[in-house]
């Protein structure tokens, strides 16, 4: 994969982060938030899937000349990940229906994370990933 990849999948995900809160801001029913949840929790998965086989377990495996800074952020985006796996397992269409109040606090903290990390990713991961070749520019 390239560098350009794992931009355009974090893109895919603010995206995705914006389209929900458009669907919370417009005060979607529980079936629209809920599409918005899966098809952010498949750009979630896709993106990990990608960052652990190219840059996460590499980086692991150098250990232990890893840094520590990269190993904080593979611990935060494997902490990050299994949260929303959770977080979606819990807020079901039916679920969201019954506790809408709670159901928007926790999501918008949720998306500040997840944009905080995809953030982080570009401007840190993606680079150093770069830097030790684990990934390319170009195709």
């Amino acid at each position: 994969m390239t560098i350009e990849m794992f931009y355009r999948e974090t893109d895919a995900i603010d995206w995705a982060v914006e389209a929900l809160r458009a669907c919370i801001l417009s005060s979607g029913t529980a079936a629209e938030l809920s599409a918005c949840l899966a098809d952010l929790s498949t750009r979630l998965a896709d993106l990990f899937e990608h960052e652990n086989a190219r840059i996460h377990g590499p980086i692991e495996d150098a250990l232990p000349e890893a840094s520590a800074d990269a190993l904080t952020m593979i611990a935060d985006a494997r902490q990050l990940h299994a949260d929303c796996d959770a977080y979606l397992s819990d807020w079901t269409a039916d679920c969201i229906e019954a506790d809408r109040d709670i159901f928007l606090l926790e999501t918008e903290a949720l998306l500040d994370r997840i944009q905080r990390a995809a953030n982080r990713a570009g401007n840190d991961l993606y680079p150093m990933a770069l830097a030790k070749g684990l990934i390319r520019l170009r195709a």
